[in-house]
């Protein structure tokens, strides 16, 4: 909220007059807020995920802090509710679950591919811990 009382990006199109370009500007900032909130989480969790997965000799505690990111970001949400940043508005971020069906999948989805990210960085880090290069 900026001082008036508005949202931020908000450009208070009047839908009673024909403001087409409006209408596309303000599709925009929406587009853009979006994307910048999907940069601003989701660099973090790929750089934080892909530590310690190399073709070369890592560190077995770098393997560990990126099996950490999917249980972080992909497993837990799954099963607790987080709110990290509230505001008056509504949460920026948070983890509660809507009753929709093409949500539900959604949600799944992140928790299939957050297990698979674990499992195989733990493969990663097992392999790493017993020196066997034909590990599986």
């Amino acid at each position: 909220f900026d001082r008036d009382g508005q949202r931020l990006g908000d450009l208070n199109c009047d839908e009673s007059k024909p403001n087409f370009g409006c209408f596309i500007l303000q599709g925009l900032i929406n587009w853009s807020i979006i994307m910048l909130q999907l940069t601003l989480i989701g660099t973090p969790f790929i750089l934080w995920a892909s530590v310690g997965n190399s073709v070369y000799q890592t560190h077995p505690l770098l393997i560990t802090f990126g099996i950490i990111s999917p249980v972080v970001f992909a497993i837990l949400p799954y099963f607790n509710t987080f709110k990290v940043i509230h505001t008056e508005d509504g949460d920026f971020i948070s983890t509660e679950k809507v009753d929709d069906a093409r949500k539900q999948m959604l949600y799944n989805l992140a928790f299939i591919c957050g297990t698979f990210l674990v499992v195989a960085s733990s493969r990663n880090l097992l392999q790493r811990l017993v020196g066997q290069h034909d590990f599986w």
